[in-house]
């Protein structure tokens, strides 16, 4: 029979002020004193973003659940169905289908559940000037990260990297790009933006190769990811990619700079076995004309002593 679940996800007044609190425990200055030193692991504690995405990935696992283990068919709906609703239909898509965990898949993504759904990039992400500040809130940057935990968790069953969830919430709040302007496809339409301005997904395309997962195993298996707090971490390659007194470098450039050597050694092999094999008819050729012409050394020998 019919089942209703209430999962008790916050709206977006609150995610917003959660966030807040995310900027503010990231402007603490680790100190050698131990008590300022904790002050931020006590302010992000206090800003409950973790257990906010800790919540949203319970849910989505949940819904994956229901449908690929019980067969069950499930309808997602928060107060206006563009906020909640896609960051649960969007992950849970990402669970069960290994496609969308592909670059092209993962964009097709976004543009089915989040930009033709009507997600309200615009107000959500304070596009206008003037803008009502209290549409402002953090739920496509809540998915993202929430995504980046699951790459975190599955590092080979993505075929992009943390870049290019940093990229995309970058371009979506630059409103540089077409692709996440307006509020609705109706507006994007009436405005021509197609025509005006450039997409994000061009973008994308062109730079592909800085947005490899060199680790991505293509799989089809449905992937459940730990929604526990011991399992999740703080996105610090968003949040915290400009702090100056701890700069990390790019570890995903190192481990590029690491692997790519190694990439093309499949090809190197093969031509090496091409070539060894090439030496080795070459070989038998060679050891071929040289019996036949000591044979032929000891006929002519024969008929002279004759």
């Amino acid at each position: 029979g019919l089942k209703i679940r209430f999962l008790g996800i916050d709206n977006i007044h609150v995610m917003r002020n959660s966030l807040f609190k995310v900027y503010e425990a990231c402007q603490f200055r680790e100190e050698a004193n131990l008590s300022r030193s904790t002050s931020f692991l006590s302010a992000l504690d206090s800003s409950h973003w973790l257990d906010y995405s800790s919540l949203i990935l319970r849910s989505a696992v949940e819904i994956a659940r229901l449908v690929h283990v019980k067969g069950a068919t499930v309808l997602i709906h928060c107060s206006d169905g563009w906020d909640r609703t896609p960051q649960l239909s969007s992950l849970a898509c990402l669970m069960m289908d290994g496609y969308y965990r592909t670059l092209d898949g993962f964009i097709v993504l976004i543009e089915k559940e989040w930009i033709s759904f009507g997600h309200k990039f615009a107000e959500r992400c304070r596009h206008y000037d003037g803008g009502n500040d209290s549409e402002y809130s953090p739920v496509f940057l809540q998915f993202l990260d929430c995504v980046s935990q699951m790459l975190k968790q599955a590092p080979t069953a993505f075929e992009f990297n943390n870049s290019f969830l940093v990229d995309t919430m970058d371009a979506v709040h630059s409103a540089r790009y077409g692709t996440f302007l307006c509020n609705t496809e109706k507006e994007r339409y009436e405005g021509a933006l197609h025509e005006h301005t450039i997409s994000w997904w061009d973008e994308v395309k062109h730079s592909a190769h800085k947005y490899v997962n060199h680790l991505y195993e293509a799989s089809d298996d449905v992937i459940y990811p730990s929604w526990s707090m011991r399992h999740l971490y703080f996105w610090r390659e968003y949040f915290c990619r400009w702090e100056p007194l701890h700069f990390q470098p790019n570890r995903e450039l190192q481990w590029m700079r690491l692997v790519t050597p190694l990439l093309g050694l499949p090809k190197q092999m093969q031509e090496l076995r091409q070539e060894n094999e090439t030496l080795r008819r070459e070989l038998a050729k060679l050891r071929a004309a040289s019996a036949a012409s000591a044979a032929t050394t000891r006929r002519d020998e024969k008929l002279l002593l004759e």
